[in-house]
C-alpha cells in the first residue's frame, strides 16, 4: 500500500511540476492539472507542491532499503527547497510589483510578446508573457485572468486592458485603491 501511495504521489509531482514543453493553458496536461488543483487547491502553490514532496519522501522512508532511503532523502530535500523558494519568490514578486510604478518595463514586455504585432495578446501570448516575467500561475488562473481582462470578448487583450488588470491585481491584496503615483502615471 505504501508503494502504491508513493507511486501516485510521484506521478502527481511529475505531472504538476513537469510542463514538458506543454505551455498551452488549454492542452491535455493543463486540463488534468486543473482537475487536480481544483480538488487539492494547495497544490497550486510551489510551497504546496513542496509539502507534497516532503510527504512523499517521508512515506518512502518506510521501506528502509538503502536505495529508497537515498531517494526519500532527496525528495525531502527537494520539498524543503520548494517550500523555501516558493515562499521567498512570493515575497520577491510582491516587492517587484510594488517597485513597478511606471509603465515602461511593462509596456516593453507586453510588446515583446505580441506575436502578430497587432497591439494585443492572445491567450497563448499572455501565458508565455506571464511565464517569462516569472509569474508561474496555475493554468486555470491564466485562463480566468485572460477572460476577465478580455471584456470585449475578442479573444485578445490590448495593453490598456492588461495594465488595468496588472495594477488592479498589484494592489488588490494590500490596498483598496491605487496609490497616487500609479494613478498619475496611468493618465
Amino acid at each position: 500500500i505504501i508503494s502504491a501511495m508513493v507511486f501516485i504521489q510521484a506521478f502527481l509531482i511529475c505531472f504538476l511540476e513537469g510542463r514538458f514543453f506543454c505551455l498551452n493553458p488549454q492542452g491535455f496536461r493543463a486540463r488534468v492539472r486543473i482537475l487536480i488543483t481544483k480538488h487539492i487547491s494547495v497544490l497550486r502553490k510551489v510551497w504546496g507542491r513542496g509539502v507534497l514532496c516532503i510527504f512523499a519522501g517521508i512515506l518512502h522512508l518506510a521501506h528502509w532499503w538503502i536505495i529508497t532511503t537515498i531517494s526519500a532523502s532527496f525528495m525531502i530535500v527537494v520539498g524543503i527547497a520548494a517550500v523555501v523558494c516558493g515562499t521567498i519568490a512570493g515575497h520577491k514578486l510582491d516587492n517587484l510589483r510594488a517597485a513597478l510604478d511606471d509603465d515602461t518595463f511593462l509596456r516593453f514586455e507586453f510588446d515583446r510578446f505580441d506575436s502578430d504585432n497587432d497591439g494585443a495578446l492572445t491567450l497563448g501570448d499572455f501565458a508565455t508573457f506571464l511565464s517569462s516575467i516569472g509569474l508561474e500561475f496555475d493554468d486555470m488562473y491564466v485562463i480566468n485572468a485572460f477572460h476577465s481582462i478580455d471584456t470585449q470578448r475578442r479573444r485578445k487583450i490590448n495593453y490598456r486592458q492588461f495594465s488595468d488588470w496588472w495594477y488592479r491585481c498589484k494592489f488588490n491584496s494590500k490596498r483598496t485603491s491605487l496609490p497616487r503615483t500609479v494613478r498619475k502615471s496611468r493618465r
